[in-house]
């Protein structure tokens, strides 16, 4: 197995490549299965809020609970997380699945 990893000290940065990686490899015909967390400039985040893009149509989901903004902590929601999981299962070819 070849892990590889992409980090950036700027807020948001790690998001807006993977999200691009993902459209580039989309518009080049390349079957993506999984998530990306995109970023929209136009769209003010608040604290932890986690919005997901599932791939490969790009639906986007939220994962957040919505909480107001002055209650410190994580924010992810485990059944907001499931249902993403089986569409990204069923995009993989079955011969290319490893989980």
């Amino acid at each position: 197995m070849d892990i590889r990893y992409v980090c950036s000290e700027e807020e948001f940065r790690t998001d807006s490549v993977l999200s691009a990686a993902a459209e580039r490899a989309t518009a080049l015909g390349i079957a993506l299965a999984g998530t990306v967390q995109p970023v929209d400039p136009k769209v003010l985040r608040g604290h932890c809020d986690i919005v997901l893009a599932l791939l490969p149509d790009g639906e986007r989901r939220s994962i957040s609970v919505d909480l107001p903004p002055e209650v410190p902590g994580c924010r992810l929601d485990p059944k907001r997380w499931t249902p993403p999981l089986p569409s990204s299962k069923a995009a993989c070819p079955a011969h290319r699945r490893w989980w």
